[in-house]
């Protein structure tokens, strides 16, 4: 039950586990996706976080239970909400140390609690509140009580999975028991390590990320020359049919699984109509279709239902632009669950090499149309070299487009769900890249219409938010909620959200938030460059956004 190391005692996690780090065929582990989120890959045994000992259990043997997990009473899983160890025979000691993560959580709210009970009869409870003790597995950041432990890598670079370290004291009296109850009924707790120590030990140091600053000085003029053309540019699809084909065989206790079909109905008649709309602006001069990402809705878990979700959707958007190249940026739903990742790791780099017309081997690639760079980013893992080679190969280009799934500048709406948004130290590296090679910016992700715009003395970045989620019929009308740069992060409750925001609120110029779902047609010229917005399937534009 008990592993000691030189001046701490940790729990074995074999004698409380419940789950494993990686999946059979019969059971889910917490693999999701081998390539890009996994933590499968935490090391084995002792590992050190600040001046923190923990003793992880990851042998590699799939479906072998080596961790913790706790989930809300709301979600109905066949997992219990909470877990009581009995720690008698432990010595005195002052500090309580967890390597942790959630899921979620309502932020700065209590997503749990730990019962310490000692065997005196008395007992102390300590809230696991959300933003402060803990922080979410994907997309998190660090807090006061909350550093950044394991970061989980993929291709060599930190991916979106996180683990956290958090220390709670304790009295000086012996131990009898320690609980873990989740008492938010929609959260998941995931808990990997327990530590003990006689003294109090010291957290991970927290991140430090520069604040942008405004630019002082106004932009260069930068004289255009070249062709004038056109691209259609449409948001997140989440490509579904309500008769639940693509979802056979799902397994009940995979909270992965959000709700399959739930964007199906919008595929009866209005996103059809969205694209046939589109269709309508397409010009000679239209160049091709770029999707912002999830494409599809995914939440697959059986091959049949992945690999005909992805087919059945490319051939909707090819038979909506049957002339044009049709060319998608992966989203986290196009990859959700290990089958639609397969699913889409064979399917899309054929197609996509056709619609470019040149090798497309992974899911960063670039190309250039006419003086123009259109670099595609996978947000969920990003390859910086590919992004690096892009910019660096083609630095005589006269604009250059990243198409991102998930922001670059954050969004209030889905703060952390951005660029790199866990890694700091490359968020910083990639956005001052950005900056230098003044961006323009194609996202999606938040199912909001946006513009963000940072300008700072190393240059300026703009981004253009889409949504294609035409789930409401009033969607089709636009609501403008700000056109304030003041108002930036004012609603951000979160305290990863407000922090993340607050990096690049100084620097922002302009700013749209609004609620709407349509499509946008993209004029780019020596002009410059006009989006005009599209409410659902009208044909008439409701909005006009110059971004350059």
């Amino acid at each position: 039950m008990f592993i000691r190391s030189p001046g701490v005692i940790a729990l074995n996690p074999v004698c409380f586990a419940n789950r494993s780090y990686q999946d059979t065929p019969s059971r889910r582990g917490w693999i999701e996706d081998p390539e890009f989120n996994s933590l499968h890959k935490i090391p084995d045994g002792w590992q050190k976080y600040g001046e923190i000992p923990f003793f992880v259990c990851n042998k590699g043997e799939a479906g072998k239970p080596a961790f913790l997990y706790l989930t809300g009473t709301g979600r109905k899983m066949n997992f219990p909400s909470e877990l009581t160890i009995d720690v008698q025979g432990i010595p005195l000691m002052r500090q309580l140390s967890l390597l942790h993560s959630s899921a979620w959580c309502s932020v700065r709210k209590a997503m749990g609690r730990i019962i310490i009970r000692y065997m005196d009869g008395t007992e102390e409870c300590r809230d696991m509140i959300f933003g402060r003790d803990i922080s979410d597995w994907y997309g998190g950041r660090d807090a006061e009580n909350a550093r950044f432990g394991y970061m989980a890598e993929a291709k060599g670079q930190v991916s979106s999975l996180n683990h956290f370290v958090s220390a709670f004291s304790l009295e000086t009296k012996d131990l009898r028991e320690i609980a873990f109850q989740v008492t938010d009924d929609q959260a998941m707790w995931m808990i990997s390590a327990v530590t003990f120590s006689p003294v109090q030990l010291t957290l991970p140091p927290q991140q430090k990320i520069p604040l942008l600053a405004l630019r002082c000085s106004p932009l260069p003029a930068a004289p255009k020359q070249g062709p004038q053309y056109r691209i259609i540019l449409l948001g997140d699809l989440h490509f579904d049919d309500s008769s639940g084909i693509y979802h056979q065989d799902q397994d009940p206790n995979d909270f992965r699984k959000t709700k399959p079909g739930r964007f199906a109905a919008m595929w009866d008649k209005r996103n059809p109509a969205l694209l046939q709309a589109a269709a309508k602006q397409v010009t000679p001069e239209t160049a091709f279709v770029i999707q912002t990402g999830d494409l599809v809705n995914g939440d697959c878990f059986h091959p049949d239902g992945a690999s005909r979700m992805l087919r059945d959707a490319l051939r909707e958007m090819k038979a909506a632009f049957p002339a044009l190249p049709f060319l998608p940026v992966v989203g986290n739903h196009d990859i959700h669950g290990m089958e639609m990742a397969e699913a889409y790791a064979e399917t899309m780099p054929p197609f996509l090499s056709s619609q470019c017309r040149q090798p497309v081997s992974g899911s960063d690639f670039y190309f250039q149309q006419g003086p123009d760079l259109f670099l595609f980013v996978n947000f969920n893992n990003p390859d910086c070299a590919v992004i690096q080679e892009a910019f660096t190969k083609h630095a005589d280009a006269r604009y250059r487009f990243v198409i991102s799934h998930g922001p670059v500048i954050p969004s209030e709406s889905y703060s952390t769900w951005m660029l790199l948004g866990t890694n700091g130290r490359m968020r910083a590296e990639m956005r001052e890249l950005f900056l230098q090679n003044d961006v323009i910016v194609f996202s999606g992700h938040t199912h909001t219409l946006e513009l963000e715009e940072c300008v700072t003395d190393s240059g300026r970045m703009t981004q253009l938010i889409a949504s294609s989620v035409w789930d409401d019929a009033s969607l089709a009308i636009p609501e403008i909620l700000t056109e304030n740069p003041e108002d930036y992060g004012k609603k951000q409750q979160s305290y990863d959200g407000f922090q993340l925001l607050r990096e690049y609120s100084s620097a922002l110029t302009r700013y749209l938030l609004a609620h709407g779902a349509g499509f946008l047609a993209i004029d780019i010229g020596p002009s410059g460059i006009v989006a005009h917005f599209f409410g659902g399937a009208s044909e008439t534009p409701s909005a006009e956004i110059r971004l350059r």
